[in-house]
């Protein structure tokens, strides 16, 4: 298929739902301004990590569900401070949190949505023959989506959520995509010397550095696979 099509469903979505670009560019910037408040909040009060550590355990999974989910801090903050605080067993409330944060945050997106009156794909006549390809194809796109590290996390709900998803495939591909990317930070924070500093400035050994750029290009490759099955129209 000639790339001039591929750009014609992209302009498509992008001239037709003006509302969804500015939320999504909002959701993308929110949950930054917000994490850098909990990260203040959190170095002011250190107490927080010397609770016993079943309640801490607690806290870090539903506190990273209800942060993570309704756009208040990057999934990787979380797992930063769970690598850092918690070691592999920082594993567990991650495991726990992510899937729950990644249907609330799908929930919360709809709800943006619709109080926003974003235009629903399926009014727009030009993209109605793609959806069917969509839908065939969602494991694929949440996936490479989720995947790569410069896509804000709840920005993409927000796209997500103007799809009618399978929301045990949307679960599972989240999950998919989102372990590289979290196991390089969980990784990054357990060894991190100083937290904060880690935080503020994430530096990796060798090879690691490399893993967010390739991250990248195999999110980008899978997005460009899913376009081409999407335009792809009988």
């Amino acid at each position: 298929m000639p790339i001039k099509k591929y750009l014609s469903v992209i302009f498509q979505l992008g001239r037709d739902n003006s509302r969804l670009l500015v939320l999504m560019f909002f959701f993308g910037l929110l949950p930054l301004v917000v994490s850098s408040l909990v990260v203040l909040g959190l170095q002011s009060n250190p107490w927080i990590f010397g609770i016993d550590i079943r309640l801490l355990y607690i806290f870090a999974t539903f506190g990273a569900v209800f942060l993570i989910g309704a756009a208040f801090s990057p999934s990787t903050l979380i797992a930063i401070l769970c690598g850092y605080y918690l070691g592999w067993m920082g594993l567990i409330p991650i495991f726990v949190s992510y899937p729950l944060a990644a249907l609330l945050g799908l929930y919360l997106g709809k709800l943006v949505n619709r109080v926003f009156k974003t235009v629903p794909f399926e009014e727009v006549d030009s993209l109605k023959p793609y959806l069917g390809n969509i839908e065939k194809n969602q494991t694929l796109m949440v996936a490479s989506l989720r995947l790569s590290p410069v896509l804000p996390f709840a920005m993409i709900n927000i796209f997500l959520a103007k799809f009618s998803l399978n929301l045990w495939k949307y679960t599972y591909a989240s999950m998919l995509g989102m372990l590289p990317r979290t196991m390089l930070f969980f990784w990054g924070g357990k060894n991190a010397r100083e937290v904060w500093n880690f935080v503020n400035n994430p530096e990796f050994d060798g090879f690691l550095n490399l893993l967010p750029f390739i991250l990248v290009i195999v999110a980008l490759l899978g997005l460009i696979i899913v376009l081409k099955k999407v335009v792809s129209v009988d």
